[in-house]
């Protein structure tokens, strides 16, 4: 849907509400959530931790995971990727049509 010509995110949720697919949650889809399904590579087979560098009671630190102090900062990580975790549901190759796409469609959106 999202790789045909015209595709959109917002096409894709419009689709899946009009034939009655249930989101994530139960609820309707949104462009915003179509957005974050088609960015997340664990689709592919990845098992992919620490994106966002700290959670609650652990963080990253040069590679290994720590107890995370209440004064640590939560920022941008370096993520831990196992390839091959589990089955794909999406090809690579797809995968990374639809990064570019997504890339390419944020650029001539985004403001000067």
């Amino acid at each position: 849907m999202y790789l045909e010509p015209g595709g959109s995110v917002r096409g894709v949720a419009v689709q899946l509400n009009a034939e009655g697919v249930p989101g994530p949650t139960g609820k309707k889809w949104s462009p915003n959530t179509i957005d974050q399904v088609l960015r997340r590579r664990k689709y592919t087979g990845a098992f992919v931790w620490g994106v966002r560098g700290a959670g609650r009671y652990h963080t990253t630190c040069t590679g290994e995971i720590t107890l995370r102090r209440k004064n640590t900062p939560n920022t941008k990580g370096q993520p831990i990727v196992h390839e091959d975790n589990h089955d794909a549901i999406i090809q690579w190759d797809v995968f990374d049509r639809v990064q570019s796409k997504l890339k390419n469609n944020s650029q001539k959106t985004r403001p000067k």
